[in-house]
């Protein structure tokens, strides 16, 4: 090979060395989103999708074309130069698109930009609690629905600079989900799917210790002074008192992204950093909600810097903060159901108890308790119970008509809510019901 046609492969090598240092096995475990077709079909959903052809691979072909043309066509060298610098980048700029955004060393910076885009990937797998059958999304229809995926938003909430030691605090508890409540239903989206899971890790824990001992190590071989007091301060106790991570996430159809920056979760903070909302395009959260996936070995990979794209797809708390994010929403569509014990009255204008549910392991609410006083201590002492190492998740919808419906996943947990909240009447849906209602939301609609 001639050095003219070598200079685009060096050119693009370099360019990975210097922009992918932080992860340099980036091309082992690429972080792009996800394919529509290939979130579907991990749903085990079928639709026809409005999605614009991926020209990542088509960069990397061109580049390498370029390339071959360099060495082989006889011209100035000025122009062969010229030729070969174009055909690196453009090499590079497929390679960016095909690995995903390069990564930022979250302890790097004292403070990251913002808003941005979200960073965070999702991974797309089949798993076993969506295997099962194929979702109706076509129901009554000969064709096939169509969905257009440019009106869907994704976001998730993470510590704003990416320090994944923090533990935000939100008080009082309940006013976190009530917020967001609030301000999604004056967004008026055509259908909101908002998800707060979590689920206690003891490989968060694990990561903490690591990534603590290896940052002071580094700091001391570069400055020869150890991680600040407050900081290894951080790691410890969180890694003592037993991490829970919480996913907060959520499918937005209709709205754009720049609705995500304005939600109202900045003032969830502690003297390490506080929470902001970041949108994404990548249809593998919507994967994730159904499955009801705390993206553990993702938020791992963060805290231990082997993929550090800037932010988490979640945060971390302990357990006493817990019950300050996982209460039952009380305001917009949800705050005129009574406190009931009587199983048939239905909640928020939804139709009366008739035909059963399907079948599923998702209990959907049909009336949310009011709850107008405080939590006492001895209740929040009782929701701290909710961590476990299994996932739980409260959920709202939020449709275009404005009604609205509540969601409560994972074993036990309707027990202790129950214990604070009184009797929760619930009837079963299929887990993917609510990525189905999404889905039928993103239907192109005829102009009148």
């Amino acid at each position: 090979m001639s050095g003219a046609a070598a200079l685009p492969f060096v050119l693009a090598f370099l360019l990975y060395l210097a922009f992918y240092r932080h992860d340099l096995l980036r091309f082992l475990h690429p972080m792009r989103a996800a394919p529509w077709g290939r979130a579907l079909g991990a749903l085990g959903i079928h639709a026809e999708v409005r999605e614009k052809y991926d020209l990542s691979p088509a960069l990397v072909i061109v580049g390498v074309a370029l390339a071959a043309l360099d060495g082989l066509a006889p011209m100035p060298w000025i122009t062969s130069m010229v030729l070969g610098l174009a055909a690196g980048v453009i090499m590079f700029a497929g390679i960016v698109g095909l690995l995903g955004p390069p990564a930022i060393r979250p302890g790097a910076a004292a403070s990251l930009r913002y808003p941005r885009p979200g960073r965070a990937r999702a991974a797309v797998e089949r798993t076993e609690l969506l295997s099962a059958g194929v979702a109706d999304l076509d129901a009554g229809t000969d064709d096939a629905v169509e969905i257009d995926p440019h009106g869907a938003v994704f976001f998730y909430v993470a510590p704003k600079d990416g320090r994944a030691y923090s533990r935000p605090r939100c008080e009082p508890p309940g006013h976190f989900i009530d917020q967001l409540v609030l301000h999604i239903t004056s967004l008026h989206p055509r259908y909101a799917w908002v998800q707060v899971l979590w689920m206690r890790s003891d490989e968060a824990a694990r990561a903490l210790r690591w990534a603590r001992a290896d940052w002071d190590a580094e700091l001391r071989a570069h400055t020869g002074k150890g991680l600040e007091s407050p900081v290894a301060g951080a790691h410890e106790e969180m890694a003592a008192r037993g991490p829970v991570i919480v996913a907060v996430r959520g499918a937005l159809a209709g709205l754009r992204e720049d609705n995500v920056h304005f939600m109202p979760v900045a003032a969830c903070a502690d003297e390490h950093d506080h929470l902001a909302a970041f949108p994404s395009r990548d249809p593998g959260f919507l994967v994730a909600m159904a499955a009801r996936d705390p993206m553990e070995r993702a938020v791992a990979r963060h805290i231990s810097g082997r993929r550090a794209l800037g932010e988490p797809p979640a945060f971390l708390v302990t357990p006493d903060i817990l019950p300050e994010y996982a209460t039952l929403p009380t305001v917009g569509p949800f705050e005129w159901a009574p406190r009931i014990e009587l199983p048939e009255i239905a909640a928020w204008g939804a139709d009366a108890v008739g035909e059963p549910a399907p079948a599923g392991p998702v209990p959907r609410l049909r009336a949310v308790p009011r709850r107008a006083e405080k939590f006492e201590e001895a209740e929040l002492a009782r929701l701290a119970a909710l961590a476990a190492p299994a996932p739980r998740s409260i959920e709202f919808i939020i449709r275009e008509d404005e009604r609205g419906d509540v969601l409560v996943s994972g074993d036990g947990a309707l027990d202790v809510l129950g214990s604070v909240y009184g009797h929760l009447d619930t009837e079963p849906v299929d887990p993917r019901a609510q990525a189905v209602e999404f889905l039928r939301a993103l239907a192109p609609r005829e102009e009148p």
